[in-house]
């Protein structure tokens, strides 16, 4: 079977126990103004000096490892590239790219366009409260996940899709070699495709915990009816983040949402047993729930199932 270059590159490394950001980087010319800040403002340092470089392994024996190159100002790596829909794909709103930046510069710039347009100020009583239509938590984990697990040899920027009901985040690259779809969504990832941008990120406190994104973007969601949807095929991995405006509905209503979130299908019977309603009960809602498009029916007679609009 034939494997392109990069492929047999990163077979290569992975025989050789090697990650890709630990290679010395093609290019030293490098400056670290972004990372530098960030480290004063978190690391408690006066200075990133070439001894903090080391250990953070930014700096190697034969000089800037490929992980310094990525978080440098100025560099020859792919970024990312945000933009805002309108009421279809062919009408872009707002774009925002930030390619060949620091990886710490894509982040930040990815959540200041976020805060244009999912966040908002209410009023209760005396008080402004700001509020989020999506959990600010989980788009940060979802964009910063997205860079450190990324393949950073495919010169493909990683594309965050703003839409006015989600934003969908999608990486390039598949998941690492050995990791399995069940084990990226419901256990913690133990391989990591670039250790040390991760830890330098995790140090930042760009990311909570190494293996736990994907319960931390779920944690966010537990309260909400609309629920985060991970899709892991080919050589990507995208992350769908819904709204969490509240549904104003009946108790029986809601339940039977929760139990369609996260793009499930279910029978009416399936939906009894996971929301303990009665059969009466459960029908009721369906009636509702469909009267009001917030759910779909599929199949008729025993095979009819429902799903979330």
């Amino acid at each position: 079977m034939e494997v392109d270059r990069f492929e047999y590159g990163r077979l290569t490394l992975e025989g050789s126990n090697v990650t890709f950001d630990a290679l010395t980087s093609a290019r030293q010319d490098l400056s670290f103004h972004t990372l530098e800040h960030k480290c004063v403002e978190h690391l408690g340092i006066s200075e990133l000096t070439p001894d903090i470089m080391r250990t953070l392994r930014l700096l190697g024996k034969d000089g800037y490892t490929n992980a310094a190159a990525i978080l440098a100002d100025k560099n020859d790596f792919p970024g990312i590239d945000c933009v805002r829909f309108g009421d279809t794909e062919d009408v872009i709103l707002d774009r925002e790219a930030a390619t060949n930046v620091s990886a710490i510069e894509q982040v930040d710039r990815a959540v200041a366009m976020f805060a244009r347009y999912y966040r908002y100020e209410r009023i209760e009583g005396m008080e402004r409260v700001q509020t989020d239509r999506i959990p600010l938590e989980a788009f940060c984990e979802a964009v910063a996940n997205a860079l450190v697990h990324r393949t950073w040899d495919v010169r493909a920027n990683v594309q965050i899709a703003l839409y006015d009901d989600r934003v969908v985040v999608t990486s390039p690259g598949s998941l690492p070699a050995g990791l399995t779809t069940e084990q990226y969504l419901y256990r913690q990832i133990s391989m990591l495709r670039n250790p040390i941008v991760a830890e330098v990120f995790l140090k930042l406190d760009y990311i909570e915990k190494f293996g736990t994104g994907i319960a931390r973007i779920r944690r966010a969601y537990r309260d909400s009816i609309n629920q985060p949807i991970f899709d892991v095929r080919g050589g990507m991995v995208a992350v769908t983040l819904p709204v969490t405006d509240a549904f104003e509905g009946s108790e029986e209503e809601v339940q039977v949402l929760k139990a369609l979130s996260g793009g499930r299908i279910m029978s009416r019977s399936e939906i009894e047993k996971q929301t303990g309603l009665s059969r009466m009960r459960t029908l009721a809602a369906l009636e509702s729930l469909l009267e009001r498009n917030a759910i779909v029916r599929q199949g008729t007679g025993r095979a009819t199932k429902y799903e979330c609009s």
